[in-house]
């Protein structure tokens, strides 16, 4: 039997409805899969080392759970060494977390609490949630009451030095040739503002070429009205925008040891010579000459 024109229309409308309404029933399952989620409360004591930032303090708490495990936990940032880092630092740590891995992190700032998430319609974008205190912990009022508390003794801790295919430490190498500091997401201008403390009335180790990566040019006009470019020139720095890398990139790094920091993970830098590490420790390696 043969279908009529009426009846063929009919069968492709009520097809096509499926297909355009899939994207939003997977969006509606993500948005009510908090309910089995786990929350894992990571508590900061004590004061940074020296060369430690916190970005090693990011990459050690996610190095305790394996990926299975990340994917489905919510890591929630407190403690009283948080107390001294401002909120763009702590919602850099929560946007680190998530690209790493983590389902989701959360900083609190006086009253008001973050969570970072990664966007489900954008997978390649990070939303941040402003909740208050009561109202989060009310929501995830099931997973708060069985939420696990780890602690971290700060002062103890080494930084973080891997490899940028894996998050495995590594025993460092005794030189380097390159020091590549990156100024993606995961460094605001306050780390910038270290870093040129750091390097102030210094310059770069006798055969290091260090490089600054700026990511966007607002970063960079900031960071030059605050007198930070200059301070890095001075050092013996040169500076370059993220697209640039790779004309720095592919010249001779890959013949050299090259020390880079966490925010150029997913960039050009796969070789078996980088290693990968905070933006502090970079510096202090570009400084120094070796590891």
């Amino acid at each position: 039997m043969t279908l009529s024109n009426s009846q063929s229309v009919t069968v492709q409308q009520c097809t096509r409805p499926y297909h355009q309404i899939l994207p939003w029933l997977r969006l509606a399952k993500d948005t009510s899969r908090h309910r089995g989620d786990s929350v894992i409360r990571c508590r900061f004591k004590g004061e940074l080392s020296c060369g430690t930032s916190w970005q090693d303090l990011v990459m050690v708490t996610i190095s305790r759970f394996t990926p299975i495990q990340l994917a489905s936990t919510i890591l929630v940032f407190e403690g009283s060494t948080l107390a001294t880092f401002s909120t763009d630092t702590q919602l850099a740590m929560c946007r680190m977390a998530v690209e790493n891995g983590a389902l989701s992190a959360v900083c609190q700032s006086s009253d008001a609490l973050f969570h970072c998430q990664a966007d489900a319609r954008r997978p390649s974008q990070i939303s941040i949630a402003e909740f208050g205190v009561n109202q989060w912990r009310k929501r995830y009022a099931s997973q708060w009451k069985q939420a696990l508390e780890q602690e971290f003794d700060v002062s103890a801790m080494m930084p973080v030095i891997c490899a940028p295919s894996s998050q495995r430490l590594l025993h460092p190498v005794h030189s380097v040739n390159y020091a590549i500091i990156g100024t993606a997401m995961f460094a605001p201008i306050e780390e910038l503002r270290k870093l040129a403390s750091l390097c102030d009335g210094c310059t770069l180790a006798s055969g290091i070429a260090g490089i600054i990566v700026f990511q966007s040019r607002l970063m960079l006009e900031h960071a030059k009205e605050e007198g930070l470019v200059k301070q890095f020139e001075l050092a013996g720095f040169q500076w370059c925008m993220l697209d640039e890398l790779p004309l720095y990139f592919y010249q001779d790094l890959a013949f050299g040891f090259c020390a880079a920091s966490f925010d150029l993970a997913s960039e050009a830098l796969y070789t078996e010579q980088t290693y990968l590490m905070s933006s502090s420790q970079v510096m202090l390696t570009a400084l120094n000459g070796h590891l």
